[in-house]
């Protein structure tokens, strides 16, 4: 299986950073089309420059795993209100509104696109709450390949339970 390119922690937030205030930027006719962007075809003209002026270095190519994996973090950026706060882990946001049954299907997702479509639904209900989370941690888990996806499961899981254990 392919995965992005190892990025150290500061630079994927660095790329997090600059993709949210990009993809905040748009014109609603160019936020609705990356909304729309086929994820297999990645034709959008919006995600091509996305993922060329922020997420790629100079002259550095993206497999295709990858560039689906961007271009559905980037959907999902474009269809939120987009909050980002790096001071709010994800275990965090998740703790507040989603409930554990939800959590456990996202943790227990079998497959990328079980997980991407628990992922997905998390991500609306925190939307929908209008609640802050870090997206460099969602991204981080999204890109990771299985070994390092596991490690980040567990950092999420720790945050999600910490933060119910104190809410009991």
């Amino acid at each position: 299986m392919e995965v992005h390119r190892h990025v150290d922690p500061g630079a994927l937030y660095n790329i997090v950073d600059r993709l949210v205030k990009a993809i905040d930027d748009l014109d609603p006719g160019g936020k609705s089309r990356l909304r729309r962007n086929d994820l297999k075809s990645q034709a959008s003209t919006e995600f091509n420059h996305l993922l060329n002026s922020i997420v790629l270095e100079k002259g550095e190519s993206c497999g295709e795993m990858s560039r689906y994996k961007w271009a559905w973090i980037m959907r999902e950026m474009a269809t939120t209100t987009i909050h980002h706060n790096p001071k709010v882990s994800f275990g965090q946001a998740l703790a507040i509104h989603v409930d554990e049954p939800r959590v456990a299907r996202l943790f227990n997702a079998q497959g990328e696109t079980a997980m991407e479509d628990v992922l997905g639904q998390v991500i609306q209900l925190l939307d929908q709450k209008a609640q802050d989370f870090d997206w460099a941690e969602v991204c981080h888990f999204l890109l990771a390949g299985q070994h390092q996806r596991e490690v980040i499961r567990r950092r999420i899981a720790r945050s999600y339970y910490a933060v119910r254990s104190k809410q009991a």
